[in-house]
Formats: structure tokens, sequence, C-alpha cells
């Protein structure tokens, strides 16, 4: 049997039967001896009853019999050892059983066992918490507060955090929405690179506020993932994936800011990866736009995080970015001038044309190319009628459209 599953074994018995003694006297000190009532007024009193109960009460104790001294030392008895079985008891639980090796700079695997299994005994105490706020809340904390020990080393902390990955992972896409959202609390209060993987299987839940905050975590994490390029190119799959399924307006933007790792220091060296979840993103949201035979345009995040990793892209990956990018201006375009459009939409629609326009103008001058002197931001903003912005934006658009009709984009 392994270590770990042992100890647990141990420990779940050991609080067990404390808990069982402490229980066993609580009952004890509360029993009380059935004295025969004294009846109420009204009702017929048996001859003597009442002069028997007042002489009883007057005497002193000494005369009482040994049945009132017997029961007063047995409560303090039991009194004392309740107190010293709620001492013991509260130090036990109050004791870290991995405070010991929490401290080590070096974890063995002997080490690693035991914090598995400890850590699988108390993500159980979360799932079967189930709705119980109280004893999820004290479940979370339990997992938490491990790593802040003061004493905790960082190979313990990296050690731990495998461990959490390991079994909350599976936690993160629970059908019940309170024990995947803890799951997903602590694997972001956790902050370590060993979370990473667990923190993109919560991109699966069924649950768009899971989802968002495994975005959020995932985000957080660009610093500590920077030397892992395997670990972050997994990562970058998994959110191209989540973001071409995503419907949820509100979660996209942070999948965005999530892939854009060309943010961080060592970028640059994840900018085709970054590239390739974006095209994928990009690719659905075209699609999805065609399908529904309506126009749109892309998030500012997303706009940003392509104009970020154009240049170190490879040339595949650029021509896609652009080609996407010039889908999306075109649809922003048609959407601002369709005559179903309400006219208090369109400075948003505006803007989105901008900010679109303002990438794929980085984009040609990233691959040495000029860009047309003609902008259709401008256009839409100058005076005249709609008709009249509309035919300066067209001509802006054919501008643009055949400069990306020569190399290295050849688009049609």
């Amino acid at each position: 049997m392994p270590i770990g599953r042992k100890i647990r074994y141990v420990s779940v018995f050991g609080v067990a039967a404390l808990d069982t003694f402490r229980a066993i006297l609580l009952r004890l000190i509360e029993w009380k001896p059935a004295w025969p009532a004294i009846p109420q007024s009204g009702h017929h009193v048996p001859a003597g009853w009442r002069e028997h109960h007042r002489k009883l009460a007057w005497r002193p104790a000494h005369e009482r019999g040994v049945l009132v001294i017997s029961m007063r030392r047995q409560s303090l008895q039991a009194a004392v050892l309740v107190f010293l079985v709620v001492a013991v008891t509260s130090s036990v639980s109050a004791q870290d059983r991995l405070a010991q090796i929490a401290s080590k700079k070096t974890i063995s695997d002997r080490d690693r066992a035991v914090i598995a299994g400890e850590v699988a005994e108390r993500v159980g105490r979360l799932v079967d918490a189930g709705r119980n706020s109280d004893r999820r809340a004290s479940a979370r904390d339990r997992l938490l507060a491990t790593p802040r020990m003061k004493d905790a080393t960082t190979a313990f902390r990296n050690a731990y955090a495998d461990a959490c990955g390991d079994e909350l992972a599976r936690v993160t896409t629970n059908d019940l929405r309170e024990i995947a959202w803890e799951a997903v609390h602590v694997l972001e209060e956790l902050d370590n690179a060993g979370t990473a993987e667990a923190l993109a299987t919560a991109l699966k839940s069924s649950h768009a506020d899971i989802r968002y905050r495994a975005a959020a975590g995932l985000k957080s994490l660009h610093k500590k993932l920077e030397k892992n390029a395997a670990v972050c190119r997994k990562i970058l799959r998994a959110l191209g994936a989540a973001g071409a399924k995503e419907k949820q307006e509100v979660v996209l933007p942070m999948i965005y800011r999530a892939v854009d790792f060309a943010s961080s220091k060592s970028g640059g060296n994840l900018a085709n990866d970054s590239a390739k979840a974006l095209n994928k993103i990009f690719e659905a949201r075209l699609k999805e736009q065609a399908a529904a035979k309506r126009s749109g345009g892309a998030h500012r995040f997303g706009c940003r995080a392509a104009r970020k990793c154009y240049a170190a892209a490879s040339s595949e990956q650029q021509k896609l970015l652009m080609r996407h990018m010039a889908g999306f201006l075109t649809n922003a375009v048609n959407r601002y001038f369709d005559a179903d459009t309400v006219e208090g939409h369109r400075p948003t629609v505006a803007t989105m044309i901008t900010n679109i326009e303002d990438v794929v103008r980085a984009m040609v001058k990233a691959s040495r190319e000029r860009p047309p002197g003609g902008r259709i931001s401008e256009a839409i903003k100058g005076a005249g009628s709609l008709a009249d912005k509309e035919r300066a934006a067209r001509a802006a658009m054919g501008d643009l459209t055949r400069v990306l009709a020569r190399d290295p984009w050849n688009l049609p």
C-alpha cells in the first residue's frame, strides 16, 4: 500500500477515535441523576413528601449521603478530562501533517507520495462538502494554509502545487458550480506554474465564470511559465481550442489576454504558437459571423495580441493573421454602413474599425511594406452625409486591399 494512503487511513482513524472519546465524556458530564420531581401545587402529594425534600435541602452537604459528593467528584474529573481531550484534539487538528516536509529544501519521492496522499484527502473533503458553504470554505482554507506556512520552502511549494494540480484538474469541470469555483480559486491562489495544466483543463467547464477565471489564472502565470516552453505551447493550444468554441462575449477577451504571451519577456519565443492560437480563434469567429449572416469586428484584446506576435511569427502564420484581420475590418465597415445599424451604435463600430485598421497598418509596416495613404477611420470621421462617408471609406478600403493583394500576403 502506498505510504500516502497509509498515512491517510491512520490519520482518519486517530481523529475519529478522539472524536468518539470526547463525545462519550461530554455525554457523561451532561448526565444527571433521575431525582423524583416534587409535585406541583394542586396535585395530590403523598404524605411526608414535601417534608422529606425540605429536610434534605437544608441538611449539610456531608450529611446528604455519599452520592452527592461522589457525583460532584465525578463531574469535576469528567470536566477536566473533557478539557484535556478537547485541547489535545484541537492541537492535532491545528498541526499540519505536512509541516515537517514543508521545511525541507529537497523533496524526495517518498515526500511527494506523502504530499499526494494528504492533498488527495483534502480535495476529497472539498468535493464531499457539496453545497455546504461552511464545509467548502474549511476545505479550501485547509488546502491553502500549508504552502503559506512561514517555513515552507520553494521546493515544497512546487511539489505541493503539482499535487494540487493533479487532484484539482478533474474537480474544475465538476457539474456543481460551487465545487468547481473553489477548485479554481485554490489553483489561482497557489500562484504556481505547477497549476497551469489544471487551469487549462478548467477551460472545458460548462460554467462561463469558471472558464473566465481559468483564463485569468493562466494570464497571471505568464512570467512563471516563461522557462517552460513545452508547457506554454500546451497551454496555448488549450486556449486556442477554448477560444474557438467560446460563445460568451465576456469570456473571450480574457482568453485573448491569456494568449498574449508576447507581453512577457520571452514572449518572442512563443510568438508563433500565440499566432496559431489566435488564428484558430479568429477563423471560428469569422465563420460564426458568416453563418449568422451578420457583420462584426474583433475585440481590442484580440487585435493587440495579434499585433504583438505578428513580427516574430512564421510567414504562414503572418498570412493567416493578415487575412483574418482584413476579414474583421471588412465586416466592421459593412456593419457601420448597414441600414439596420442603430445610429447610436455607430460610434462603437467606428472605434472598432480604428483599432483593427491600426493593427493591419502596423502589420504591413512590420513586413517592410508601405500602407496606403488614406485611412478608413478618417473617412468615417469626415464631414458629409452617411453616403459620402461610405464612398470615401470604400475607396480607402480598396487601396488597402490592393496592398494586401501583393507579396507577402497575396490576399484575394
